[in-house]
């Protein structure tokens, strides 16, 4: 590790030695305070960083992976350790993101490794990591290159056989397929190649009603029309969830959309208001109606919102926000 990796390589010793302390019987004192010493070193090597970067992303990587086999052993009642992933997440983003002198391809396929084979998911998250940290067309080859190499090695997914006792199996394998599609798809849409990325969205959306990877990949792609169709389908489906986050993104796509006043397009917007009533789809409806239109519009379309008790708020807001203080308490609302 060289004459300027000492202090890390002691670093690395203490934090050993703490980690095993940590798996003692609860009863006895070291187990109890050796978690927030943990947490006291992870800081501590956040420091280290700026005088030995490339001997911190050794020992930092190595340390996730003792954190990873050891985890279920700590006594840890009130859940710190897992704390300690997003931690020295930070310090490897830190060095990666202002060392010279450190071996990236390597650094690269020891975060990517620590990612895939992370059964229990504490580096969940570590795909974003690598996206932020991967700077040049070479890297993103060579994250693409692990990638395939990985998927090759998955089994296929045959579709299942009614009655099958390896369904769990079968579920696992499809989940691990998604998260490297997904990366993979991530990583080729950085040149602004969506194809792949839309279209491992699509299958996640299919299977799991989850919608919302779908929604932001169009987006980024500019794929606004496309992402509005998806977002409304979506929420007149029962299979959606996280209905809330698919409303706010279906708002800003329809502030997004380009206003032609064409009656169908009024019509559209009219139904989308009365079906996920917000301020931002009045608004959207409001300019596609031409001005001197608007005031009758506004009636019948408050009067039919008024009888939904999911939409009261929201009239008792326009209202308010219009002067019309007189209707606003008419609602009865505190």
């Amino acid at each position: 590790m060289g004459v300027k990796g000492v202090a890390a390589l002691r670093w690395s010793r203490r934090f050993s030695a703490t980690l095993s302390a940590a798996q003692a019987p609860a009863s006895e004192p070291t187990a109890v305070a050796a978690l927030p010493k943990l947490c006291l070193l992870v800081d501590e090597l956040r420091r280290l960083a700026r005088s030995e970067p490339v001997a911190v992303m050794d020992v930092a990587i190595e340390s996730v992976r003792l954190l990873q086999r050891q985890f279920d052993a700590l006594h840890d009642p009130i859940g710190r350790a897992a704390g300690l992933f997003p931690k020295l997440s930070g310090i490897l983003e830190l060095v990666l993101s202002g060392a010279v002198d450190l071996d990236r391809p390597k650094a690269l396929r020891s975060i990517f490794e620590l990612w895939v084979d992370d059964p229990a998911g504490h580096c969940a998250d570590w795909d974003l990591l690598l996206l932020r940290v991967t700077h040049s067309d070479v890297e993103r080859r060579l994250i693409a290159e692990l990638l395939r190499q990985r998927l090759a090695e998955l089994p296929l997914v045959l579709p299942p056989i009614a009655g099958a006792p390896d369904e769990l199996r079968r579920t696992l394998l499809l989940a691990e397929r998604h998260r490297l599609n997904r990366l993979m798809g991530e990583v080729l849409a950085v040149d602004g190649s969506f194809a792949l990325a839309v279209l491992v969205a699509k299958e996640h959306w299919r299977r799991t009603g989850d919608v919302l990877d779908l929604l932001r990949t169009m987006q980024r792609a500019g794929m606004y029309e496309e992402a509005l169709a998806v977002a409304r389908r979506a929420l007149h489906s029962v299979r959606t969830w996280q209905r809330e986050r698919v409303v706010a993104i279906h708002d800003e796509l329809v502030a997004l959309e380009p206003t032609t006043g064409g009656r169908a397009q009024c019509r559209s917007r009219e139904r989308a208001l009365f079906a996920h009533p917000t301020l931002a789809a009045f608004e959207a409806l409001r300019r596609c109606v031409a001005p001197e239109h608007w005031p009758r519009m506004r009636q019948r379309v408050l009067r039919i919102l008024t009888r939904q008790a999911k939409a009261l708020e929201l009239v008792f807001q326009i209202h308010s926000e219009a002067g019309e203080f007189e209707q606003a308490a008419a609602l009865g609302l505190r």
